[in-house]
């Protein structure tokens, strides 16, 4: 059984699928680059205890909005994206998760024409652009 090596070498041996070899060349890890300041985009915030999770969603049809609402539940911040809606079922998307968000605590931001973050009431959703 081989063994994979991750910033040192091991005595095992391991195994390329051909056959066994010794001298693998180690892999260092990176560490991960902090996020490049920009001076626009949007910022989540979470208060303590937040769930920062963020689902993306594209809903089709009325019938997905209710894991939708589940996801808001949970406390997850939601990007929603409307563009493959029918526009009569975007407006019942739209107003039945603007009374989840209500009921939660929550707020809901409109991005473009057709996407919309809606976050829950420990999750601040801002945009720097417009604060000034």
């Amino acid at each position: 059984m081989g063994i994979f090596s991750f910033g040192k070498k091991t005595e095992m041996d391991t195994y390329d699928g051909d056959g066994y070899y010794d001298d693998v060349t180690p892999v260092t890890p990176v560490e991960p680059a902090a996020p490049a300041p920009t001076g626009n985009g949007l910022t989540l915030d979470g208060k303590e205890g937040a769930n920062l999770a963020l689902k993306l969603v594209r809903p089709e049809s009325f019938e997905e909005v209710s894991t939708i609402a589940d996801y808001l539940l949970e406390g997850c911040t939601v990007f929603l994206n409307l563009e493959a809606a029918a526009p009569d079922v975007t407006r019942r998307i739209l107003d039945f998760l603007t009374g989840v968000a209500y009921a939660g605590q929550g707020q809901i931001q409109k991005g473009s024409a057709s996407t919309y973050i809606i976050s829950p009431k420990n999750v601040d959703v801002s945009d720097p652009s417009k604060s000034n």
